[in-house]
Parts: structure tokens; C-alpha cells; sequence
């Protein structure tokens, strides 16, 4: 079967969790015997917009469209129509669907390469198949919070809360004329008619997200839960009581609750731990143009800068905290089997946790925020502890109670259930259902649907 990955973030120019599950998905289907193709997003300003690049990896396909500043690099760019409609990009897609012709059309996370893609592969006749990771489809922020990053604590989606939420974006030059209004009543209506018209089958990545995803459209939908690559061996590591070693492994991210992290381990009087920092990557003279140039275009520089201040403050100031570049896969679980216990402190609500499932899968009991998809396999003081998000006394108590008890660690241990862990195998025997379903079932009748009409650049 001849299957089309669409999705803006693939490896290699992209590290985030759907890229590394689509590429685990992928190699697992080719060694199946199937022919995986991908059509993904690339983000460079040094190359012409629109350009395409082709590579191979293991087997399958890529093939790259270059879009300078998505929202992939330009915070502000989910704010803008393009992000979820951006009709410049039919042309090549359906080129790629002439060249390959698959039996299906499976989307992910296509934002930057917009929901209109969906559309273009239904009216060509191609059955399609949506993957949500996140809720995008009916949050710009992704992750239901407001512009500050906080949660917003919806769960059916209340359209004048988010236009409240993003007019106070009109306070900054580059957006002082957008109609935030307009702008989320036409990406609500017309994402909404897609998922009713164009996407065949809609899968969501935990249950959890399928929950939050009902509150929001009448859609049936059915879970297939991201699958991890087994080890075949595991060799636990022996705890040293004087030196537990935590880690966290989203660099310093906000979202992921960096800043939230630093707080509770400043304020430790303990001193039998280390922790260890992974994708924290240094910032060439090329990055650091890229964000002048995007900050210059959006005239955003003096709410950019206060960004980057606010994260130069919270710094380590510690030698206990060590800072790495991202592991790459091959070194992945090698890494993670250095650390004693895995903190996951986000702040926002999360569909689904890979690391909270590559760390079970080495018998390393995790500490995460209340904030969805970690909860689906962490109970709290059974295999790891659950404390309330952005509550850093919580996280402080959490740690400490593994600091003045370091025994603790092994009852989580005992506790862990690798069996429950659903495989890369598992995921793609029910992927293989799914696909098998749609490509002999009946066609979805094409509609014509409304363009967004509104200019709102």
C-alpha cells in the first residue's frame, strides 16, 4: 500500500514528538512492506519560498516545501490566515499526489501548510485520514492557553473568549489593524466544515485528547495512541542516594515548564541531586538574524526582546544544573538511562507524553503536572508522583519527598508496568485497520466549501 504522511514537522529539520513518531511510523510501515511517502514543511530564510527539496531516509521519501516564517519559527505566525489556510501550497501537493498516486492520505500536524490541503486530496479522490496531536484545530496557541502561555481552562471552545484573548495583540504595531474577530469566526467556521466534509476518518493521539476534542465537534473519532520502540533489554541503573540524578528534556521551553522547574530547584535546601537539561541548543549568528529579521517584519522587537530577557533571568545559577544538546535517537535511551527520575512540569495541557512512556519503558518513575497526557500512565505515588500545575511548592514537595527518601525511588520502580505501553508495533497494526477500512470503503462525496474571505495580513 502506498501510504502519504502529510505533516509541517518531519526529521531531519525538525526534533519535536510528532516528528519523531511519524519517523518511527514510517520505518515501521516500510519494513512492512509498505511504501511510505511524506510531505512536510521547511522553514529557511536562505532559500526561495516555495522551493522543494527531496531526500530520502530508510527507504521512504520526503519531499519539503519551503515556507519562510510559519509558525513553525514565527511565534506570531498562527495568528495569521496562512497558518491554517494557504492555498500557495496546493499546487505542489497535488503535484506530489500526481506523482505517487497513494492508497491513502494520512494529515498530522499541518499547520503552515494549512487544512485547504485536505480539501485538495478529497476532490482528487484520495481517501483521507486526520491525526490530531494537539488542539490547533480549534486553538491558534495549540495548546488551549492565552497569549501569556497560561491555560485558559476551556473545554468547549467559547469563540469571544478567544477573540478577547488575541485582540490584546493589537496593542503590538504589527497587528494593530488585524481583525482578531473576523479572523477566529472565519478559521472556526471553515476548519469545522473540513472535519465535517473532507477528513474521512479522524483519529486523536490519547484518549485524553479525544475527550477534549468531543467537547468541540460532532465528529466521530476514534483513538490510535502513539506507540514507542520497545528495548529489548533494560539495564537499571543503581541509585546513588547522595547524588539522584532528575532530568528534563524540553530545553527551555516555557510551555514545558522550564521556568516552573528552575523555581522549585532554587528553592531546595537539599543538595543530593543533579539535574541534567536536554535540548538546550546553542544559538548560532544565523538564529539569532533569523529572529531579528522575523521580529523586524512582524515589528515586534521590544515584546521579542522582553522574552528573551525574561528567559536570560532564569538561567541556572546552580553547578548542579547541567545543560545538553538534544540525545539523537540512536543515543536516546542510552541518555535517559544516566537519569535517576524524569520531571515533566507543563504548564500547558498536553494530548500526549512520549517521554512520560520512553521513561516507564526503563523502569524510571516520572514527576509530572496534572495536565493530561502524562496522567494516562502516571498514577500518582504508584509509578511516579502528579502534582498541580504551575504549582512549584507542589513540584518542591514532589522532589523533596524522593531527596529526604531516596528509597522511594525503587517502590515506583517495583510499580511500573511495562506490558500497559503500547509498542510501535501495536500503533501500526491498528493504523494498518484503519487504512485497510478507508481505501475499500466508500468515497466521501466532495463539497465545495468557503474560502476564508477576510485580509487579515
Amino acid at each position: 500500500m502506498k501510504i502519504l504522511f502529510v505533516s509541517c514537522a518531519y526529521t531531519p529539520y525538525h526534533r519535536g514528538g510528532v516528528a519523531k513518531l511519524l519517523i518511527n511510523l514510517s520505518m515501521e510501515l516500510t519494513k512492512r512492506k509498505h511504501k511510505v511517502y511524506v510531505f512536510s514543511l521547511l522553514d529557511e530564510s536562505s532559500i526561495k519560498e516555495s522551493e522543494i527539496k527531496n531526500i530520502e531516509i530508510s527507504g521512504h521519501q520526503i519531499r519539503f516545501i519551503n515556507i519562510p516564517g510559519s509558525s513553525l519559527t514565527d511565534f506570531y505566525g498562527r495568528y495569521r490566515k496562512e497558518d491554517y489556510y494557504n492555498p500557495g501550497v496546493n499546487p505542489a501537493f497535488k503535484s506530489y499526489l500526481d506523482e505517487i498516486k497513494p492508497d491513502v492520505v494520512h494529515f498530522h500536524a499541518i499547520q503552515g501548510l494549512g487544512a485547504n490541503l485536505i480539501t485538495e486530496a478529497h476532490e482528487l479522490g484520495y481517501p483521507t485520514i486526520l491525526t490530531m496531536h494537539d488542539m490547533w484545530w480549534f486553538c491558534p496557541n495549540l495548546f488551549m492557553t492565552d497569549l501569556n502561555l497560561k491555560p485558559c481552562n476551556q473545554n468547549e471552545i467559547n469563540s469571544q473568549k478567544c477573540i478577547n484573548c488575541l485582540e490584546n495583540l493589537n496593542e503590538i504595531s504589527g497587528f494593530k489593524n488585524v481583525d482578531f474577530k473576523s479572523f477566529v469566526i472565519e478559521r472556526d467556521l471553515y476548519l469545522n466544515k473540513i472535519l465535517e466534509n473532507d477528513v474521512g476518518r479522524l483519529l486523536t493521539n490519547s484518549q485524553i485528547l479525544k475527550k477534549n476534542v468531543q467537547h468541540n465537534t460532532t465528529c466521530n473519532i476514534q483513538v490510535n495512541e502513539n506507540g514507542i520502540i520497545k528495548v529489548s533489554e533494560i539495564i537499571e541503573k543503581s541509585v546513588d542516594p547522595h547524588n539522584i540524578v532528575f532530568g528534563f528534556v524540553s530545553g527551555k521551553s516555557e510551555l514545558k515548564g522550564y521556568n516552573l522547574l528552575m523555581d522549585a530547584f532554587r528553592s531546595i535546601k537539599l543538595s543530593n541531586w543533579e539535574l541534567h537539561i536536554y535540548g538546550f541548543e546553542k544559538m548560532g549568528l544565523q538564529n539569532w538574524y533569523n529572529i531579528l529579521i522575523l521580529s523586524l517584519k512582524n515589528r515586534t522587537v521590544k515584546s521579542d526582546l522582553l522574552r528573551l530577557i525574561n528567559n536570560k533571568k532564569k538561567k541556572s545559577i546552580s553547578e548542579k544544573i547541567k545543560y545538553f544538546p538534544s540525545y539523537s535517537d540512536s543515543e536516546k535511551y542510552t541518555t535517559l538511562n544516566t537519569l535517576d527520575i524524569i520531571i515533566i512540569p507543563s504548564i500547558i495541557r498536553e494530548s500526549f507524553s512520549l517521554i512520560a512512556r520512553e521513561g516507564l519503558m526503563l523502569k524510571k518513575p516520572i514527576i509530572c503536572s496534572d495536565c493530561g497526557g502524562p496522567e494516562e500512565v502516571i498514577e500518582n505515588n504508584v509509578n511516579g508522583f502528579v502534582f498541580k500545575t504551575n504549582n512549584v511548592e507542589d513540584l518542591k514537595t514532589k522532589i523533596c519527598a524522593i531527596l529526604e527518601n531516596p528509597s522511594l525511588i525503587y517502590k515506583l520502580k517495583s510499580n511500573i508496568k511495562i506490558h500497559k505501553i503500547i509498542s510501535i508495533e501495536e500503533q501500526v497494526n491498528d493504523l494498518e485497520t484503519v487504512y485497510n477500512q478507508i481505501s475499500k470503503g466508500p468515497k466521501l462525496v466532495p463539497k465545495t466549501l468557503p474560502c476564508p474571505t477576510s485580509d487579515l495580513n
